[in-house]
């Protein structure tokens, strides 16, 4: 951690050529982050906790509070702490939008201790809730876009071929991943959520586009990870990395929202690792891909 801290403020390796000083500088404080975050969870196992939210302050500082997971460790740490601001720390996260389930747990659990009622303490976490979700929606609708969907006909794991052209009038959910992306794996319950929420309704579609798979078998080995998983998702394989290739993804997961005239009107990259943010996230590019004339 030491020397990650001292690479990242005063760094002794070469910068390669292709990085600007700003790249280079992001890619050292990622780094850092990276290492931080998880000495000071060795920190808290070894009960400093004090130490270990010192230490995740510079992880949250680093990454301006935009990783739900790491803002959920840093609020544990403050907590085992002692930490008099932490209902402050913890609003600050939900109006963000920045938070995960437990530390919404969390915040009420505080609220409730100052002796207010239930009731008083969940209409206060739905009132910060409401105007986290105004301003994500506000952020996403300003980068709503319309470029035309290439087309695209694939088969998913039942052999069927699904075109884009058979989703004509839908809103469409196009996830690109694969088996062995972390970041797309650890999405997935949040997108199940997302697919279970609109399940009954027949005018909004997803699609699990498997791409950039090394294994011989291809939809046996999408098959094998999703049943192992029990999620519900309509997975097409894309065989020959056409379809990715043609949607100009650069890394995944990646996902498309669609208008029912096939029109891109979202692109959202990564997963930050909150599941409540990813399903309001889609709710909202959904309805305003519905919207859409």
């Amino acid at each position: 951690t030491e020397y990650a801290r001292s690479e990242r403020l005063q760094p002794t390796a070469k910068k390669l050529s292709y990085l600007s000083d700003q790249a280079w500088q992001q890619q050292r404080n990622r780094v850092f982050a990276m290492y931080a975050d998880t000495y000071a969870y060795v920190l808290d196992k070894k009960g400093d906790a004090i130490s270990a939210a010192k230490l995740q302050s510079e992880v949250i500082e680093i990454n301006k509070g935009q990783e739900p997971d790491m803002n959920e460790r840093y609020a544990e740490f403050l907590e085992r702490a002692g930490a008099p601001n932490l209902r402050h720390e913890l609003e600050g996260f939900l109006l963000s939008g920045k938070s995960t389930s437990k530390m919404k747990e969390q915040f009420k659990r505080l609220y409730l201790s100052e002796e207010k009622s239930e009731a008083s303490a969940q209409a206060y976490l739905d009132k910060l809730e409401s105007v986290a979700k105004a301003e994500k929606k506000k952020e996403l609708l300003q980068k709503m876009m319309k470029d035309p969907a290439p087309n695209f006909n694939l088969t998913n794991l039942k052999g069927e071929s699904v075109s884009l052209e058979s989703l004509r009038g839908k809103v469409v959910v196009v996830d690109f991943w694969a088996t062995w992306c972390g970041p797309c794996k650890a999405s997935f319950p949040g997108m199940q959520k997302a697919v279970d929420h609109y399940k009954d309704d027949p005018n909004v579609a997803f699609v699990f586009v498997d791409s950039w798979e090394k294994a011989a078998d291809k939809p046996k080995n999408a098959a094998d990870f999703i049943a192992s998983k029990g999620y519900s998702f309509d997975v097409l394989i894309d065989q020959d990395d056409k379809v990715i290739g043609s949607y100009g993804v650069s890394g995944i997961p990646t996902k498309f929202v669609l208008d029912g005239n096939g029109n891109i009107r979202f692109k959202a990259i990564g997963f930050d690792g909150s599941d409540d943010g990813l399903v309001e996230e889609m709710k909202i590019m959904i309805e305003a891909a519905r919207s859409q004339p």
